[in-house]
């Protein structure tokens, strides 16, 4: 597990610092295709003429152009969209990691605290951390599936089903993919805990040996 947490944390560095660059890119060019439909929309509006008591006429080539802008502004919609997506998959891959290390080595008494703030952040059914458990999850990514039955409005064992070869730490490739909207909800949830987690078994920050 060790090693899959190093992994998970170098690749959700990589991811957020790539994705935060296309995003700024993105960003940039949806300034820019903003400002070019407002001067479409003002090009438009300037070809109007009167052609009669009830129906003005429209320049076409002004028409088709404001067309095809609107066109491009919803593929780069979609592409910013996607950016973001993946910006929360990557935190969400950090924040997981973070649960695992912080749970390495508890006690009974620890565990079963744990179990009950994820519970009760995720609104699950008590017992539903640990039929995630069960199926080879390791704590963080329990804690993430049980968020996304939640926020996605799907079946726990579904998902569970969905992520039973665990091994792979692949589970927010899997689940994100189903739900893209729901996993920046999820990763936020996943933060609470996270800190929770730390100021409940580490009180005053205190690193464990």
């Amino acid at each position: 597990m060790a090693r899959a947490v190093l992994d998970d944390s170098d690749r959700a560095a990589r991811e957020l610092t790539d994705g935060g660059g296309r995003l700024a890119e993105l960003v940039s060019a949806a300034r820019d295709r903003i400002r070019q439909d407002h001067r479409a929309i003002d090009d438009l509006r300037q070809g109007a003429q009167p052609a009669g008591p009830i129906m003005p006429f429209f320049n076409p080539g002004t028409a088709a152009a404001l067309e095809s802008a609107e066109r491009d502004t919803e593929v780069l919609l979609k592409r910013l969209d996607h950016a973001r997506y993946g910006i929360a998959g990557s935190r969400a891959r950090g924040l997981i990691s973070s649960i695992d290390i912080t749970m390495v080595d508890r006690g009974a008494p620890e565990r079963e605290a744990a179990e009950r703030i994820v519970e009760r952040f995720m609104l699950a059914q008590p017992g539903a951390l640990q039929q995630a458990l069960a199926t080879g999850l390791t704590f963080g990514e329990a804690a993430y599936v049980l968020g996304m039955a939640k926020a996605a409005g799907e079946e726990l064992p579904e998902l569970l089903q969905l992520t039973a070869d665990s091994g792979r730490r692949d589970c927010v490739d899997r689940l994100s993919t189903r739900a893209p909207r729901k996993t920046g909800n999820v990763a936020i949830l996943l933060k609470l805990i996270d800190c929770t987690l730390k100021d409940e078994l580490d009180p005053g920050g205190n690193t464990l040996p």
